[in-house]
């Protein structure tokens, strides 16, 4: 697949299982990656700017989904190639939801989704021990999550998961 290197020149990003640039719904003006729900991902290279500890963190996405898969993954991590340790934010349906180390589940936003063929901006951040979801800006969810560390290094954004699979 193709790779480039992020922004800060810190992170090697490759496009793996058929991810490409895409004109069908520009954002802004510009391309953006499709991911055509076949294990098409993007992979970056292990790093520690994943591994949030216990600090705060934030996770911010345009998306435009369409009726043509229910599942689909956001964004996701491990340390050791599968699930185990990981975190990740994945639409299950219409639910938007964060599970973390032992696929414990941290925050869910029901019925949130939507498959309309729009873009829609989500964000899910952690302050002060509370994880929070938005849609477009609105609050949707709020979850208190006392003790939470996210340790896990490597990351991917799309693509199936490897653990249960959305193909």
């Amino acid at each position: 697949g193709d790779s480039f290197v992020d922004l800060s020149g810190a992170r090697t990003v490759s496009a793996i299982g058929g991810a490409v640039v895409s004109e069908d719904h520009p954002l802004f003006g510009g391309p953006t990656f499709l991911f055509n729900g076949a294990g098409a991902r993007l992979a970056l290279s292990d790093h520690s700017d994943f591994a949030f500890g216990a600090d705060y963190f934030t996770f911010d996405w345009w998306s435009w989904r369409n009726a043509s898969k229910a599942n689909a993954l956001v964004f996701s991590t491990s340390i050791d190639g599968s699930a185990n340790g990981g975190y990740w934010i994945d639409f299950e349906g219409n639910n938007l939801t964060m599970y973390g180390p032992g696929s414990s589940l941290i925050i869910r936003a029901s019925n949130v989704g939507t498959y309309d063929g729009a873009w829609r901006y989500w964000e899910v951040n952690c302050s002060d021990s509370v994880v929070r979801v938005f849609k477009h800006g609105v609050l949707v969810a709020e979850r208190s999550v006392p003790g939470l560390s996210l340790t896990a290094t490597n990351a991917r954004v799309g693509g199936t998961e490897n653990f249960g699979g959305y193909d």
